[in-house]
């Protein structure tokens, strides 16, 4: 008997937004769900994956949430934020991220106030950790 979970499953215990913004991301790129939550390296694939892991970004989500979301690597889930604008030149895919926000924008996906607030507080902190090892590493490197 297998205990581990579908991409069915998983999808479902996702909160709203992780679930909209997954599902208009497949829909749009023509990726099934189980290709997106599970191990492919298709090109589509990663591009999708991508887009995720920017739109949750800029929702608040901490790259250790994405990764979890997506079930990749923390490393990966960050690679995949900061490649965006990279990605970007690609017509295909800019196409795909102006297509997804658009429909995400349509779709009205509400939240309470408060909690989004803090998901960009924590996001605002991490940042801010981030900025001061840089710096800490800096002053002790010759």
């Amino acid at each position: 008997m297998n205990s581990t979970p579908t991409a069915q499953q998983r999808l479902s215990s996702f909160d709203e937004l992780s679930r909209s913004v997954i599902e208009l991301s497949c829909e749009a790129g023509m990726v099934h769900i189980d290709e997106l939550l599970g191990g492919s390296r298709k090109k589509e694939v990663l591009n999708v994956r991508s887009l995720v892991s920017v739109i949750l970004r800029e929702n608040g989500y901490t790259y250790q949430s994405i990764s979890d979301i997506l079930g990749v690597d923390l490393k990966v889930s960050h690679t995949y934020v900061m490649s965006h604008d990279n990605r970007m030149a690609d017509k295909r895919y800019s196409a795909l991220y102006n297509r997804v926000t658009n429909s995400l924008e349509n779709v009205g996906v509400t939240y309470e106030d408060l909690h989004k607030e803090v998901k960009i507080l924590k996001v605002t902190v991490e940042k801010i950790k981030d900025q001061l090892n840089h710096i800490k590493q800096l002053l002790t490197n010759d």
